[in-house]
């Protein structure tokens, strides 16, 4: 792991492996910062996914809806304090989105109503933007 402090900030940069063989989570910049009393964890990640056989068997991808897929980049803000995050620039292969806008809008409500709260929800979250938004 590389960190940094810069400017009051912790800068952290690593990569992660998922679920053995499966893929890795590169986290290409990240940091900490102190934001209105708020602890903020901001962060861009690609997810580089090795086997889509294990990605499709962990969130239960039926195969009527497996798609060819070989990254995913998204940012997460989590803000430390609150135990609040945000997810945004949710992209798949560059131009496999269906509806965009709609992605949006559907990450903006599982945000403000907290969906997400243990592996189940996230599992049925990754189904839904899969099978949904992303036209692979």
């Amino acid at each position: 792991m590389v960190t940094e402090i810069i400017n009051g900030q912790m800068e952290m940069e690593e990569d992660i492996e998922v679920n053995g063989k499966m893929g890795n989570l590169n986290v290409v910049n990240s940091r900490i910062e102190n934001v209105n009393d708020d602890l903020i964890f901001d962060a861009n990640f690609v997810f580089n996914i090795f086997s889509k056989s294990e990605f499709y068997r962990l969130f239960q991808i039926n195969k009527k809806n497996r798609k060819k897929i070989n990254n995913v980049y998204f940012d997460i803000k989590y803000n430390l304090t609150k135990n609040k995050f945000e997810i945004s620039n949710l992209i798949f292969d560059p131009d496999k989105i269906k509806a965009e806008e709609e992605l949006t809008e559907m990450l903006d409500s599982y945000i403000k109503s907290l969906k997400i709260n243990n592996w189940i929800d996230f599992k049925n979250f990754v189904q839904k933007i899969f099978v949904d938004y992303y036209d692979g």
